[in-house]
């Protein structure tokens, strides 16, 4: 199977959208910022951070997309701790939109 893609940076500085071409997985994660800004010390945003840990949870390719998409929330929310962002506001909350699918022999999975 030949694949190809293209990926077209957004208004930010920095692209937020990581893609994953593994195998039998084809993923694409668009990140989103939240409404109070947060960049690190390497000058990442909270989308581009989000979407960074969807792509490396998926990447692991051994479960179900449901079960990936549900720990990678918690790896998000767990990263957002660990930088003290306040959970309580909605508007300090980081994102990933994220569109997956596994094609099989028999069956795809999405």
């Amino acid at each position: 199977m030949k694949v190809e893609h293209f990926l077209e940076k957004g208004s930010n500085p920095l692209n937020e959208d990581q893609l994953l071409i593994k195998d039998n997985l084809f993923a694409v994660f668009d990140g989103m910022t939240s409404l109070t800004p947060y960049v690190d010390l390497e000058e990442h945003t909270g989308g581009f951070l989000a979407s960074s840990i969807a792509k490396k949870v998926f990447s692991k390719n051994d479960k179900p997309l449901q079960t990936l998409a549900h720990e990678t929330n918690e790896r998000i929310k767990q990263e957002m701790l660990k930088k003290n962002i306040d959970l309580s506001k909605k508007e300090n909350l980081w994102g990933t939109a994220f569109a997956a699918l596994r094609i099989f022999q028999d069956h795809i999975e999405w």
